[in-house]
This record gives C-alpha cells, sequence and structure tokens, in this order.
C-alpha cells in the first residue's frame, strides 16, 4: 500500500495530495485497518516495554529505579544522585546505546540523574543488549572505572 501511496503523492500537486491523503484515509478507515494494525501495534509496544522492564530486572543494579508505564513508548529511568546522565550518555554512546537525558524534561537544572528510554523501535534481541550494554556502563560509574 506504502508504494502506491507515495506513486500517487508523487504525480500529484500540492492540492491533489491534499485529496489524496483524504481518500486513502478514508479508505483506510472504512475497509477498519486503522482497529486491526492498532491492536496489533499496541500488542508489539506491549510486548516490547514488558521485555525492557525484566531486562532492567535482570541486569541493572538494585539502586536503579524505572517506571512501569501502562502507556506511552518509554520508560523513566532515576540513577542515585550522585550520577550525571549526561557524562554517562557520551560513555554509552560508546557502546552503541543512547538515551534522553532527564535533565531535558527539567527546567530547574535538577534530573541530572534521570534519563528516557525509548522501547518502540528495537526488538527484543536489540532491547536486551542494550539495556546489558547501558548496565556495564552504570555499572562502571558506580564502581569508578
Amino acid at each position: 500500500m506504502l508504494k502506491s501511496v507515495e506513486k500517487i503523492l508523487s504525480n500529484a500537486g500540492k492540492s491533489m495530495k491534499r485529496s489524496a491523503i483524504r481518500e486513502i484515509l478514508a479508505r483506510y478507515l472504512e475497509k477498519g485497518l486503522l482497529e486491526k494494525n492498532l491492536k496489533k501495534t499496541i500488542d508489539l509496544y506491549r510486548g516490547r516495554r514488558t521485555h525492557m522492564i525484566n531486562c532492567f530486572r535482570k541486569y541493572m543494579p538494585g539502586n536503579v529505579t524505572w517506571t512501569e508505564p501502562q502507556g506511552g513508548l518509554f520508560l523513566f529511568v532515576t540513577l542515585p544522585a550522585n550520577l550525571d546522565t549526561d557524562i554517562i550518555f557520551k560513555k554509552a554512546v560508546e557502546q552503541n546505546v543512547a538515551f534522553v537525558s532527564g535533565s531535558t524534561f527539567f527546567c530547574n537544572d535538577s534530573g541530572r540523574n534521570t534519563m528516557s528510554l525509548n522501547f518502540s523501535f528495537s526488538n527484543t534481541g536489540e532491547i536486551e543488549e542494550g539495556v546489558k550494554r547501558l548496565s556495564q556502563v552504570i555499572n562502571d560509574e558506580l564502581t569508578g572505572k
């Protein structure tokens, strides 16, 4: 379906594109594809969230805590107060792991020991490997390595 949408849109002018998009969306909804695909998507992300939480339980040091969200696509993680996720981020990227430093979400220069991790993009194998690597970086920071 995506190829046909791209073909329609590449051959259409701006007003045609809007019209084509409306038509495509109308057909998508009429066929009940939203409900069908929404359930699949929710199930997929719920599985990835649960897997990430289980990996955190397995690999993270005991003094690290995290949310267990009922919705959304992120875990919010809290490290011991003496750790700075801006510093940890640089070391994690060297291990091919990335996250958003929690200080980004605070306007008062707090949250420096927090981070947000997305679980929607990676498959379960990548999630597990990423959590292992991140856990090692955090352990190294905790032990001064």
